[in-house]
């Protein structure tokens, strides 16, 4: 470091940013002022230019900068009419500044097609903040905006452009990169029209879900991405050809400067890009200089500069990745320098300093990605040749570049065969759940004193044996920071119980004491895709890669629509050994439907009814109702209620249990159950007004009631009776509106409550 003064300054300079990153990051990572100012949901006039959008099938996403905000005194919804009336109140009436705001714009909406990059516009509707994750390992949409410095969005309920000025250059590149999509699209189809897209332009809305999923698990999703790897082959290729052609370095450098900048803002601008941009100047920027290219300085300087403009990049897994694979490359390659096969121990060595970025922000470890990405990487470059040379013969010659599209098709082919045979090997996937950051700090310190030992120098060149004992220490450090890494210290006598934020439905993980899996219901009526966004996630964030068994109560789609999903992505989500359902005679054609799918996909379905009982140690799962022949009809009703037993602790799980059904079990409880105490009640129906009963809580006396109900749902659950009732009964109540994801640890003789939020 001492040989590269400007480097260990960008080092200081950057550890310094994080501390101050860490220190403040309650001032850094809230930049909406709006938040505190104007309440969700209000009604709002918005003024801005537009800085870029993106293209939906049914609307357009607009990211406007330098935006005035007019916060609607009568906050009630209005026509299209009332846009210029505010406008022109504006001038009278304070108005707040926001740098950035996402505006949702539908389709239909005529004045969409007329803008420009560049235009002011004006809009009137609903102000949003975007939300926190509300179970662990979410999503969390508040954060990710605001790394981009987004604090909130609206839906667009009327618009009118206010300035024409346009901003040439964007627009024009805008066009091309429509222009351009379009080509590939039509010339090398839907399927591999939208995946080129991807990979040369950033445009990931047209790529096959499935396709991106296959890649994404067998970890070679990369390709997908605008990456420092796609700007380095375009940027340098370009830079070497015209250099070759004209002799001259300082040509062939402004235009690879010129064209990768273009490139660059027409795709738009990410942490990979901004880092591949700065170390491609400082690549030039010796050339010219007659200097020599040191990577490492490059590297640091390219991380400072990216925190300057994004300080919250340091908790993208996106910078982590892109600055890591560099790291791995140019600090651990070269101990391998003097072994065959290069391109093999270049792809170990990234997925040495990767695997804990991968096991924390993606929870599981594509095995077997080291060698796929042998095929993938050298394919990689052929891909892109071949998508830019027949994206320009198509402009004169269709045939023939359909003809050289042919090779992109025929690499696609081998991408996914390859990962579909990848995913048959034993071991495909292998699900860590979301690591503790003190076994990655302890990873990272035995993997760089082993890489310390292998790259010291030895003075005397004959001391082989030296060499050797260096290596199998290495070795066992490399080891030991693995260990560490993936062990994961099981928890006995003891079992965890998670009611899952799902929105206005439910769900419910048990873990066993002998590490076994139990999910109950799983599904909502307002969170679209919950068992991709949230239910599968939440697995796998602790470990979960497959469930011993898959409850469903009863066949409404607000505890079954997730448990569906979860069947249909037996290939690349969870996966489920056991589905269990209520006894035949009350099921409904979603239950039939549900089961059906569950065959098809290869996973037993059984049936529960009342007695039957399921144990792993000292806990048991055991149905109450309903039993064989003991009711007639299906739904609410019909729900499958189980009790659970570990020690002495007792929780009963209800369903959507209500009216004969609630009556039948209140004899149930006052009977067989008379000796039981409840220490927490899975409430029926997210706090129904039809469930619950003032009969029900006096037999079942519960100390604690959980509901599962989303944030101000339609149905007004729960109830304001309902929770008077349960208050009146001495329960107290923990809901997912207000905390969020819900936890128990209990032992045999305790247990303790906490929410996420």
């Amino acid at each position: 470091m001492r040989k590269r003064p400007l480097c260990t300054a960008a080092v200081a300079v950057l550890i310094l940013l994080a501390a101050v990153n860490i220190w403040f990051e309650s001032a850094i990572s809230n930049p909406c002022t709006l938040r505190r100012i104007i309440p969700d949901a209000s009604q709002v006039t918005v003024t801005g230019q537009v800085k870029r959008w993106e293209e939906k099938p049914d609307y357009r996403i607009f990211y406007l900068r330098d935006c005035q905000v007019l916060q609607k005194e009568n906050n009630t919804n209005s026509d299209r009419q009332s846009v210029n009336k505010q406008f022109k109140e504006q001038v009278k009436a304070k108005v707040l500044q926001e740098p950035e705001l996402l505006i949702y714009i539908e389709q239909d909406q005529k004045e969409t097609q007329t803008i420009k990059l560049g235009n002011q516009i004006q809009i009137q509707g609903e102000l949003s903040y975007f939300k926190e994750a509300r179970n662990p390992g979410n999503f969390d949409q508040k954060f990710y905006y605001e790394k981009q410095k987004i604090g909130a969005f609206l839906w667009a309920e009327a618009l009118r452009v206010t300035d024409r000025e346009s901003n040439p250059l964007k627009q024009g590149l805008y066009e091309l990169r429509q222009k351009w999509k379009r080509i590939l699209i039509d010339a090398a189809g839907e399927e591999d029209g939208g995946a080129l897209a991807a990979i040369l332009l950033g445009e990931k809305q047209g790529m096959d879900r499935e396709i991106r999923e296959l890649y994404q698990v067998n970890g070679i999703a990369h390709v997908l991405a605008i990456s420092g790897l796609h700007l380095s082959f375009l940027g340098v290729g370009v830079y070497h050809l015209l250099r070759r052609i004209t002799g001259s370095y300082t040509v062939g450098g402004l235009a690879g400067v010129l064209f990768l900048s273009a490139y660059i803002l027409m795709i738009g601008m990410t942490v990979s890009a901004f880092r591949a941009m700065v170390m491609f100047l400082f690549r030039i920027g010796a050339d010219l200089s007659g200097r020599h290219y040191d990577s490492p300085t490059a590297l640091a300087a390219a991380a400072v500069t990216v925190c300057m403009w994004r300080p919250l990049s340091l908790y993208d897994s996106g910078f982590w990745l892109s600055f890591g694979a560099l790291i791995a490359i140019i600090f651990i390659l070269p101990i391998f320098k003097n072994l065959p096969a290069q391109s093999l121990w270049a792809s170990v060595s990234v997925n040495l300093f990767l695997l804990p970025i991968l096991m924390y922000s993606f929870y599981e470890v594509p095995i077997y990605g080291v060698f796929l990405n042998l095929i993938v990487i050298p394919l990689l470059s052929v891909l892109m040749a071949a998508g830019l040379i027949g994206t320009m013969i198509s402009l004169f010659w269709e045939h023939a570049g359909e003809a050289i599209f042919l090779c992109c098709r025929i690499i696609f082919r081998v991408y996914e065969h390859s990962c579909e045979a990848a995913l048959r090997l034993p071991f495909a996937r292998v699900v860590t759940g979301q690591q503790d950051i003190w076994k990655i700090l302890f990873y990272y310190v035995f993997l760089f004193a082993a890489v310390l030992l292998l790259r010291k120098k030895e003075e005397n060149k004959g001391e082989k044996r030296s060499r050797k004992k260096r290596v199998v220490l290495s070795v066992l450090l490399v080891g030991t920071g693995m260990t560490i890494l993936l062990f994961t210290a099981q928890v006995k006598d003891k079992i965890t119980i998670t009611m899952l934020d799902v929105g206005q439905g439910d769900g419910l993980v048990i873990r066993g004491p002998e590490g076994k899996t139990y999910f109950m219901d799983g599904g909502s009526s307002d969170v679209k895709k919950v068992g991709e966004y949230r239910i599968e996630p939440y697995l796998l964030s602790q470990g979960i890669g497959s469930l011993d068994y898959v409850f469903a109560s009863h066949g409404d789609q607000d505890h079954i629509s997730g448990i569906r999903e979860l069947v249909q992505r037996q290939k690349t989500g969870v996966t489920i050994k056991r589905l269990v359902l209520p006894t035949q005679t009350v099921w409904d054609d979603a239950l039939k439907e549900l089961a059906e799918m569950a065959e098809k996909e290869g996973i037993p379905v059984f049936t529960m009814e009342k007695g039957q009982c399921l144990t792993e140690g000292k806990l048991s799962l055991t149905c109450i109702q309903p039993g064989k022949g003991e009711m007639e009809e299906t739904g609410n009703s019909a729900s499958l209620v189980l009790a659970l037993r570990y020690g002495d602790f007792d929780m009963l799980f209800t369903g959507d249990v209500e009216g004969e059904g609630e009556k039948r079990l209140v004899d149930h409880l006052q009977g067989e159950y008379s000796e039981c105490v409840w220490d927490v009640l899975k409430t029926a129906h997210h706090g129904s007004g039809n469930s619950t009963t003032e009969e029900f809580l006096k037999t079942a006396a519960p100390q604690y009631a959980f509901i599962s109900a989303g944030k101000n749902n339609s149905y007004g659950h729960p109830h304001k009776e309902t929770l008077e009732r349960l208050k009146d009964a001495g329960a107290i109540v923990y809901s997912t509106q207000e905390e969020g994801a819900v936890t128990i640890v209990v032992s045999e003789r305790e247990f303790t409550i906490s929410g996420f939020k």
